[in-house]
């Protein structure tokens, strides 16, 4: 059976031939990045919320054209041509997030194509209704050819059970998808592939502020301390380089008979030989106090988060809040 879709109802298909007992493949169990328990098949709509979560970038919208351009969603194989490592990630909150040659992509799952799971679970008025529409419609340019498709099942992109042929028709169906204005669509896919490193500054530098959003970014992605010094620091080789040219003329032209006595000349030269000595003492010492201070955070929180579970463990079970809230 077919349903219509009219207004802000969630794009669905055929699901119930397309993909059977979806609702059977949602986990049994799901844990949040803020550390809460979900039951998805005891709470689905706790679980979609948390699912289809973009709110931090959906926040960030404003601001969101310095990561990315708007609607530039290229198809898989294009993914490939450029050389980008296809990185699956089961948070909406990294969808479509590339770094050098990577691209995290989020897996489209098979109740988002089950049309009675879908109206059962998502409210009309839902955030995630948009958020949901914007998700199904990335996958309409990411799959535009059976090459596409073919990429998505060796990568494991979409369900198993889908074949060529019924996502063709789920692409008519939602072909609208396409055609509708910004409002239709959560803002955060107002724009398409976005640049990992300028929404981490954009997360870190606009308010609201906070420690944690400092140092640990949109998404953190550094298993130690050498990673995040290579990363944000690798700025400085440059500059030393540039320095070093620089030093290296001055020293020639002091030598040529034009700017032997040019005073101006060498009140410049001075000046940058003071600079260049400064420079990477100042760098050094930067290093090293954010290092250390990345460390003494990095313990606290840990600490913190011991204790929290300390406290839980200590609490009754009844008067533990319910693990399935959103």
């Amino acid at each position: 059976m077919t349903t219509q879709t009219t207004g802000q109802q969630l794009p669905h298909s055929t699901a119930s031939a397309t993909v059977p007992q979806s609702v059977l493949s949602l986990p049994h169990v799901v844990r949040t990045q803020h550390g809460k328990v979900l039951r998805p098949q005891h709470d689905p709509r706790a679980f979609i919320e948390n699912e289809l979560d973009v709110s931090i970038l959906d926040g960030l919208e404003r601001w969101l054209w310095l990561a990315g351009r708007v609607d530039n969603i290229r198809p898989l194989h294009h993914q490939r041509l450029l050389r980008r490592e296809i990185v699956l990630t089961e948070r909406s909150k990294a969808h479509l997030l590339w770094t050098e040659n990577r691209i995290f992509l989020k897996p489209l799952p098979a109740w988002l194509l089950d049309t009675n799971f879908v109206q059962d679970n998502v409210p009309k008025d839902a955030p995630c209704l948009k958020q949901a529409k914007g998700f199904l419609r990335s996958y309409l340019l990411l799959l535009q050819y059976e090459s596409d498709f073919m990429l998505a099942k060796e990568l494991h992109l979409i369900p198993e059970e889908l074949a060529w042929k019924n996502w063709l028709d789920i692409v008519e169906k939602h072909a609208h998808l396409l055609l509708e204005g910004r409002h239709a669509r959560s803002p955060r896919y107002h724009y398409g592939e976005l640049r990992l490193y300028r929404v981490n500054l954009l997360y870190r530098f606009l308010p609201p502020f906070h420690a944690d959003r400092f140092f640990r970014g949109y998404l953190y992605g550094h298993a130690n301390y050498k990673g995040f010094i290579q990363r944000n620091f690798a700025w400085l080789l440059v500059a030393f380089l540039y320095i070093t040219i620089v030093l290296t003329a001055m020293q020639l032209g002091l030598a040529t008979p034009q700017l032997t006595n040019d005073k101006s000349f060498e009140r410049a030269s001075y000046g940058f030989a003071v600079f260049s000595i400064i420079l990477p003492l100042a760098a050094i010492v930067y290093m090293i106090v954010l290092s250390v201070i990345m460390v003494i955070y990095n313990v606290t929180t840990t600490l913190l988060h011991v204790r929290s579970i300390n406290m839980a463990q200590q609490t009754p079970s009844s008067d533990r809040p319910s693990t399935t809230s959103a």
